[in-house]
């Protein structure tokens, strides 16, 4: 039994955060996450994107790449993510696909995530990929707005507000779940 948070802030799934039961479903959260940063070719928290990428951050910030790379790809604008270092030389449609099933890995819900199974057959082009929803949890942090749904409890007599906390380098960021 898991005690103790383990992982890297960017890659951690949000029922770690909220402290519900942790299944190999946060793993394919993960796993989605590095999925992103390989389409990319750049880490999750880094500096904003170049300018013509759009995308908020200004200078010497930190910049989190999954919510905007979502947007991006839901948008089918995968030509925006793909590593800049490729020079357009790669396969659009397996670029999308594996975009598409990156953006279904991070859902903010297990439940809304495939199973490491069904991303394999999703990959290799088995399975027809659907345009998944935009994360929700990931776009609030990144914006500021508060987000409902994960840390909210029922004891029985209705649902009960719990404090997220979320901690980068050092500084406390507090989200009412």
């Amino acid at each position: 039994v898991l005690v103790t948070m383990r992982g890297t802030w960017g890659y951690v799934a949000p029922e770690w955060i909220s402290g519900v039961a942790i299944t190999s479903k946060a793993d394919v959260y993960s796993y989605g996450m590095t999925l992103l940063e390989l389409i990319g070719g750049r880490r999750n928290v880094e500096g904003p994107p170049p300018p013509e990428g759009g995308g908020g951050g200004g200078e010497g910030e930190s910049w989190f790449f999954p919510p905007w790379a979502a947007r991006r790809i839901i948008d089918g604008d995968i030509g925006a993510v793909v590593d800049r270092r490729l020079a357009g030389v790669y396969d659009v449609a397996e670029a999308g696909r594996v975009g598409l099933v990156a953006v279904w890995c991070i859902q903010d819900e297990e439940s809304a995530r495939p199973s490491m199974g069904m991303v394999v057959k999703m990959l290799e082009g088995v399975v027809e990929v659907a345009v998944p929803p935009p994360p929700q949890l990931l776009q609030a942090l990144v914006s500021g707005e508060s987000f409902r749904g994960v840390g909210v409890e029922s004891d029985g007599r209705g649902p009960r507000d719990d404090r997220v906390s979320i901690f980068v380098d050092s500084e406390v960021s507090e989200s009412s779940a």
